[in-house]
């Protein structure tokens, strides 16, 4: 297949083909912006949510958020959040990952903990 006809069929810019194919780029370069926190801190932060949902105490985004805050504020990393406190943009982000192994189903404050859950899943 001619780098033209992949650039069609895979939707993908022909500068960018061009670039992996030369090795100007790394072709397993992560798209996107960086990662606040570790892989390990994510996992950790997943297995919170997971079990406290199990356990009947269902989390809001808020409580989670600032457990994150919590989190950064101990390690001294420079992060684009104000009072590194992360907004809904960054957890709807955290659940869409396609690294990540939970979906969220978040309850409002003035909802009942029984409508809450986390399920695990891949």
């Amino acid at each position: 297949m001619s780098q033209k006809q992949a650039c069609k069929v895979y939707n993908i810019p022909r500068a960018t083909l061009y670039d992996k194919h030369k090795g100007k780029s790394d072709i397993s370069c992560p798209l996107g912006s960086p990662t606040i926190l570790t892989k390990a801190e994510e996992e950790q932060l997943a297995t919170w949510a997971i079990n406290m949902s199990k356990i009947g105490y269902g989390r809001t985004r808020q409580e989670l958020c600032f457990i994150v805050k919590k989190t950064l504020d101990n390690s001294d990393r420079q992060t684009p959040f104000v009072n590194n406190l992360p907004g809904r943009h960054w957890v709807e982000g955290f659940f869409e990952k396609p690294s990540s192994f939970i979906h969220a189903h978040w309850r409002s404050p003035g909802q009942r903990e029984s409508s809450s859950y986390l399920v695990k899943t891949g």
